[in-house]
């Protein structure tokens, strides 16, 4: 157990009658929220009745959460294209709704079940921040509007202590079948696009696939699946498992170039140099990273689709390319927010305050009702804006914190010839190592569809770890 942990370790306390109390709750807050629901809000009573259930099935089997952020994470764009409805000029969604659920049921499940809730040293950072950006949030113009950033930045955090706490590295049967889970949710949004793309909501662009389904979330979250799948495959020692987990790890490398996203690409193919690498020997790890970048570039500059979006033309040379490089508008934004963010530099302007200015200040050519918000796809430049000098020092201390933290717990198990605790740990430290990469060009930090799965499994990692697999 880390030094630093902050718990008061308790035995799981029996559920049965927890579990009908909690039942009669949900059942009363469903009818409560469905009738206090405008007319025709049908999908927001489904999404509470579905909540309320799922909130009952976790209180007796707290892992099963565990699975339930996979599974939502893997469909999870498409509540997104379902009309939600306004809270104080916030519009709320339904996929917001399911994830704040999720994130509800962490801290419902851990009161009543009691388990050894352990905050880690690694953890501190990130609590910081989350407390900063909460703090900023009361304290700015418009609450309600950082209200939603302040629960997007929490919700990992409650995950990684709820996984840290629920998981029993003594039953190797919970975290196979949460292995399998992960690897399996691939053909989740490979049905969704096959789904989409015949009923005509999903159309194919020079930019990749557009609609119904939401290609940029996906293709991150796919990253994760990629990663265990090469964790499974380099530290499991069945064949077929090992087999089973290469098959993922294609499948999640083709959904990836499918979607056409530019970062989850370069990304994939820098986890792919990362198979063969051993964490004691740094030195030679560096020179498989560089095999990496140099494949990533390979692939950008010959996939089509890829090709077409790095550049505003086909260049001829390497001044062209460099001339030619698309940045798809994100110089313009990041410029707008580093200008912002001068005007207040220590405390910043307040959680969801960038969102609105990128959405002023964009031309809207080819849309007739442009967005009234829009992220300026850099996480980083978002939180030196939204929470100052303090809010970007703790966000890149947990960065480089979690980083070093995962480093060392994957070096510990791969010394120690431990395979399922080593590829879990390699898994949560590719996936914390992906998050802190995509997020210097995207929203990666927004998305929970990314951010809860990865920290599921940074959370599992931790625990098994520390007491052993066995």
């Amino acid at each position: 157990m880390s030094p630093a942990s902050v718990s008061q370790t308790a035995k799981i306390a029996p559920a049965g009658s927890q579990a009908s109390l909690v039942a009669l709750l949900a059942a009363a807050a469903a009818g409560a929220g469905a009738a206090l629901l405008p007319a025709g809000r049908l999908p927001l009573l489904g999404s509470l009745v579905v909540s309320a259930a799922m909130l009952v099935a976790t209180i007796a089997r707290p892992m099963l959460l565990l699975h339930l952020v996979v599974v939502a994470a893997a469909s999870g764009a498409v509540l997104r294209q379902v009309e939600g409805f306004s809270v104080g000029g916030n519009e709320v969604t339904l996929s917001g709704l399911r994830w704040l659920a999720v994130g509800a049921s962490a801290v419902l499940i851990m009161i009543i079940r009691r388990p050894a809730v352990r905050v880690r040293f690694a953890l501190i950072p990130y609590a910081a921040l989350v407390l900063w950006m909460a703090a900023r949030c009361a304290l700015s113009e418009a609450p309600l509007r950082g209200l939603e950033d302040v629960v997007i930045y929490a919700v990992p955090l409650l995950l990684v202590l709820f996984a840290d706490a629920v998981t029993q590295p003594a039953d190797g049967r919970c975290l196979r079948r949460l292995e399998r889970t992960l690897l399996a949710s691939v053909v989740l949004p490979y049905g969704l696009y096959a789904v989409a793309l015949a009923a005509g909501l999903e159309h194919m662009t020079a930019d990749g696939p557009k609609g119904f389904v939401g290609s940029r979330p996906v293709a991150l979250m796919m990253l994760i699946v990629l990663a265990m799948a090469i964790g499974v495959g380099r530290y499991e020692r069945a064949a077929a498992r090992r087999w089973a987990a290469l098959a993922s790890g294609i499948a999640a490398v083709g959904l990836i170039l499918f979607t056409a996203s530019r970062a989850a690409s370069l990304v994939a193919m820098l986890l792919v140099a990362s198979a063969g690498v051993d964490p004691t020997r740094l030195v030679a790890a560096g020179r498989r990273l560089l095999f990496g970048l140099v494949l990533a570039v390979l692939v950008l500059v010959s996939v089509p689709s890829l090709r077409a979006r790095m550049f505003y033309f086909d260049p001829a040379s390497v001044s062209e390319a460099v001339e030619g490089f698309n940045l798809s508008g994100r110089n313009k934004m990041w410029s707008i927010v580093l200008e912002r963010a001068r005007q207040r530099p220590i405390a910043g302007w307040g959680p969801g305050t960038v969102h609105p200015i990128i959405a002023e200040t964009l031309q809207w050519k080819h849309k007739q009702v442009p967005p009234r918000e829009y992220p300026p796809h850099n996480e980083y430049l978002q939180v030196l804006h939204d929470g100052g000098a303090i809010g970007l020092a703790l966000l890149l201390s947990t960065a480089i914190t979690l980083l070093a933290a995962y480093l060392r717990l994957w070096r510990r198990c791969h010394r120690r010839s431990d395979p399922v605790a080593a590829r879990w740990a390699y898994t949560a430290f590719v996936s914390l190592g992906a998050v802190a990469l995509t997020a210097t060009i995207d929203n990666t930090l927004h998305y929970f569809v990314v951010m809860c799965p990865a920290l599921v499994v940074a959370g599992c990692a931790r625990r098994l770890a520390d007491d052993g697999s066995r």
